[in-house]
């Protein structure tokens, strides 16, 4: 059986959608009680969405079948989530800059108010990062709008701003 064109799908417990691991979060049950896990045992997948990630908060016993054993609690997967994926953006700003994909602003960029910057990638495609999460604080505030060229990299750091923006 040849590979998935997006590479590996995964079925969220909770919609039962089909989609690309990428856009999914891996949790497993330690002593009966959801936590997300990066990779050892066995797991289940939820959409990275807020709402799924909310729902398996609120009904943890959908992942029961999945994972082949009771559960009776989970954890603040939405939390957790958030706060993953948010370092995962934050490492994929870097490896753009890194690979020169993202440029520090030019001298006459608008500022933000501190709310985000809005990238435009090579594709035409547009994301928010949070200001937050601007490379180069240390010059003032960050532009209103940033080119990112096109790459690998790139591609990444639109994925995981996509997921990012799905979790609320």
């Amino acid at each position: 059986m040849a590979p998935a064109p997006g590479g590996a799908q995964r079925t969220c417990v909770v919609c039962r959608t089909v989609g690309p691991a990428s856009s999914r979060v891996r949790v497993r049950s330690v002593g009966g009680v959801l936590q997300l896990a990066a990779s050892g045992g066995r797991g289940a997948w939820v959409c990275a969405a807020a709402t799924c990630l909310r729902g398996l908060e609120k009904s943890p016993a959908v992942a029961g079948r999945s994972l082949k054993e009771p559960v009776r609690a989970a954890g603040p997967l939405l939390e957790g989530a958030r706060s993953q994926a948010v370092a995962a953006v934050a490492q994929s700003v870097q490896g753009c800059v890194r690979a020169g994909l993202l440029r520090r602003a030019a001298a006459g960029a608008t500022p933000t108010g501190g709310g985000a910057v809005r990238l435009r990638f090579a594709d035409g495609t547009e994301a928010a990062l949070p200001a937050s999460l601007w490379p180069w604080p240390g010059g003032g505030a960050a532009p209103a709008d940033a080119a990112v060229g096109a790459g690998r990299p790139a591609l990444r750091l639109a994925d995981r701003l996509r997921q990012l923006a799905h979790m609320g």
